[in-house]
């Protein structure tokens, strides 16, 4: 059984009963649904910061989201969104937006995690150009 300390920033916690890794958005929905069907409990893991794991690990599935990819919507008149995968690193996310001409993100580089467990949509970005 893999280590869950593997996949947490502060490198704690025991063995998990099973791990799959979801590449895609796809892939997630069906690893919770075969978890459910099979009445086995789920935790959705990301980049693992501000998280702690018991030493006795999880007697479950854990979900690793790996999914990566953006998409960027620009209006000049009406704002940009920014789609995002969950798997994606934060402060790469960060960097894009900067490279991009938008601002009011770059204060929160540096943070160790992932987008998250669900793609996260930013409405309202401030254009710089």
């Amino acid at each position: 059984m893999e280590q869950l300390s593997n996949f947490t920033t502060l490198k704690v916690g025991g063995p998990a009963q099973k791990i799959v890794h979801a590449h895609t958005e796809d892939e997630l929905v069906e690893f919770v649904k075969a978890a459910d069907k099979a009445g086995e409990k789920v935790l959705i893991l990301g980049g693992g910061s501000n998280l702690l794991i018991s030493d006795a690990g999880f007697a479950g599935t854990v979900i690793r989201v790996e999914s990566k990819g953006n998409a960027l919507d620009y209006d000049a008149c009406s704002g940009g969104m920014i789609e995002v995968s969950a798997g994606e690193d934060w402060d790469k996310f960060v960097e894009l937006t900067i490279e991009k001409g938008f601002a009011d993100l770059e204060s929160l580089s540096g943070i160790q995690e992932l987008l998250g467990e669900h793609r996260f949509k930013i409405l309202e970005l401030t254009d710089m150009r």
